[in-house]
């Protein structure tokens, strides 16, 4: 595999050259802050499923549930489906439900999926949330389609749960009764509903999910797959599509590490992704954070004012909603000093690709960029990468002519025009590589290879 550096030679005002420089191994990568060790990390410990007791109020002893804790590995206990459902069905469950403790930061899930579901947002996924807070906890109702086109509503009065009037559910083993349910036939739309102790709460899924379709061969509990702590919740009183599921004895679900204990993949927000000599790539596990974090190679100064390309290929092995990284050129002292939260300022000095996006989409790849100043945008969307582990060719073109930069996905593409007077304003970068969006959120597994760039070096008469 090699690594290609196009380098531009100026020769004079009117005159310029390409040479091509190709390395069989780079060098020269530098990490700032891509490497973190967390110390002392204790193991994770799931203990769910099948339990000869009567926590969540049943009329007789038997039960599912236990303790589940948030983790990057897959953890559930589910039975098998007799029939896969799909969103042109109407998909029902209900009964009871008692949360006997909490940590904080802590969340399982309980509904319908697919045994192929994989990372949180959870494609192929109608459920409902238990959303641990130390001591009390919150509820959410969400639905994940084929290709993670995701939505969901808390069990509240509100937008968010961080200014809402409603009390939140006390992790006390108080039994609480619940329905889930789903309606392809409400009216006009497609309509999630989920009812907590008699109060209904519902959403509609958009057109694009429900054009994108999900199926369902499993029902049952699952980790919430991201970073965190556990709780202990029961579920008693079961309807699964009608039917009642009987527990006293035990049901011999399928189970997946529910009864287990292992050391964490990952820790929040503990970056561990950088270069790797043996396989000629860039990858790890990259957190959006507020404290700055990059890989890259050192690269003789640019500005907006020159061409520039970079192409590779991609592929996103595990993500979590609300996460993402930049792809690009950028100025290391700039992104080393900067201790604004993204929400809050633009990054500046930078022209790169933006793999992130809404929890509902999953991870758009679109160009943006910051000047020397903080002005500048991204592209509102582009094409979607999946978080499915498959390889997909990436391209990123800035013509300062036009003022255009292009970001490629396979052979769907975004262009983005930047305006005059950002191009006016100017940016500098002196390193090529990968580094993180300064806002707090989730983590991203990703690999980059076959990694070409431009690197250009202005030389005098």
């Amino acid at each position: 595999m090699k690594y290609v550096i196009t380098i531009l030679v100026s020769l004079g005002p009117l005159s310029a050259r390409l040479v091509q420089a190709q390395f069989g191994e780079p060098s020269g990568w530098e990490s700032f802050r891509s490497r973190l060790r967390p110390e002392n990390v204790p193991p994770i410990t799931q203990n769910f499923g099948w339990s000869a007791t009567r926590r969540a109020g049943g009329e007789t002893s038997g039960e599912i549930g236990g303790r589940i804790q948030r983790a990057l590995k897959r953890c559930r206990y589910a039975m098998h489906l007799a029939e896969t459902l799909t969103l042109d069905k109407a998909i029902s469950a209900q009964g009871t439900l008692a949360v006997t403790d909490d940590e904080g930061s802590s969340g399982a899930l309980i509904g319908f999926f697919n045994e192929s579901s994989e990372g949180w947002r959870t494609p192929n996924s109608v459920a409902f949330r238990v959303d641990g807070n130390g001591g009390n906890y919150w509820l959410f109702f969400e639905y994940g389609t084929r290709n993670g086109k995701t939505g969901g509503m808390g069990v509240f009065e509100g937008e968010r749960y961080q200014t809402t009037k409603t009390r939140p559910f006390d992790a006390d083993g108080t039994m609480h009764t619940w329905q889930l349910h789903y309606d392809p036939m409400a009216g006009d739309h497609e309509m999630l509903n989920f009812q907590v102790d008699g109060k209904d709460y519902s959403i509609e899924l958009t057109k694009e999910a429900r054009s994108d379709g999900a199926q369902f061969n499993r029902f049952g509990l699952w980790n919430q797959q991201t970073t965190g702590n556990g709780l202990e919740l029961w579920i008693d009183e079961l309807f699964v599509q009608g039917k009642p599921a009987s527990f006293d004895s035990d049901p011999k679900w399928i189970s997946e590490n529910n009864r287990s204990t292992f050391q964490p993949a990952a820790v929040r927000p503990f970056h561990d992704y950088g270069f790797e000599t043996d396989a000629k790539s860039i990858r790890g596990v990259i957190w959006r954070d507020e404290t700055p974090s990059y890989c890259a190679k050192p690269i003789a100064r640019l500005t907006l004012k020159q061409p520039l390309r970079a192409s590779g290929r991609i592929r996103l092995n595990q993500a979590a909603a609300d996460s993402g990284l930049y792809l690009g050129w950028f100025d290391s002292e700039t992104k080393r000093k900067n201790d604004h939260p993204e929400h809050e300022r633009r990054q500046r000095n930078y022209l790169a690709l933006h793999i992130e996006g809404p929890s509902r989409v999953g991870h758009y790849v679109r160009p943006g960029y910051g000047t020397q100043t903080g002005r500048g945008r991204n592209a509102e969307s582009g094409p979607v990468l999946l978080a499915d582990g498959t390889w997909h060719q990436w391209s990123i073109d800035y013509h300062p002519k036009k003022r255009l930069v292009t970001a490629t996905l396979d052979e769907s593409s975004v262009s983005l025009e930047l305006d005059k007077e950002d191009f006016k304003d100017g940016a500098m970068f002196d390193r090529f590589g990968v580094f993180n969006h300064q806002s707090g959120g989730w983590h991203l597994d990703f690999e980059i290879e076959q990694l070409e760039f431009t690197e250009v070096r202005s030389v005098p008469r």
